[in-house]
């Protein structure tokens, strides 16, 4: 009677200096044993194999380097997008091809009308806000660091 064993290895690879990158090889390898006790010694000999072979292939790989790929942006203009859909425009594209991460999302038209109310509410300087957050206009904030805003804000209104 013969038994198929098989020996599974895979690795991946951080590709040095690039961020959210890797490279990966994988090995499947089988081997009938008719000698129950050679199994063990069988599937340690198909492990060292794979190994090899995954360590040679990951060493000879060359590292795919991605290409920039120049953005797509709308020109710069001086007056800040007034709608969503315009703001989100603006965002500069996915890269999905070079890995790169998406400019941070910009602030909502809803985070803008609840960041007026709690300025009124609180008494709190605009200007002050916009110097803490080294900003031109509260339109110039990202949605992360409105919402941070409007937590610290929220926290300092008086319960009704």
């Amino acid at each position: 009677m013969a038994i198929t064993i098989a020996a599974n290895l895979s690795k991946k690879l951080p590709i040095p200096g690039e961020n959210f990158s890797s490279q990966s090889a994988s090995i499947t390898i089988t081997a009938e044993v008719t000698d129950l006790s050679q199994v063990v010694t069988e599937a340690q000999k198909l492990y060292r194999i794979a190994e090899q072979a995954v360590d040679a292939q990951l060493a000879g790989t060359p590292t795919v380097r991605p290409v920039p790929v120049a953005p797509t942006m709308p020109a710069a203009t001086s007056n800040p997008p007034q709608s969503p859909a315009q703001r989100t425009s603006a965002s500069p594209p996915y890269r999905g091809g070079n890995q790169q991460r998406r400019a941070p999302a910009p602030v909502t038209e809803s985070q803008l009308r609840f960041l007026d109310r709690l300025i009124t509410q609180t008494n709190s300087s605009v200007a002050a806000i916009l110097q803490q957050h080294q900003i031109g206009a509260l339109r110039d904030l990202s949605c992360k660091a409105a919402a941070g805003l409007i937590d610290e804000l929220k926290a300092q209104t008086v319960p009704a």
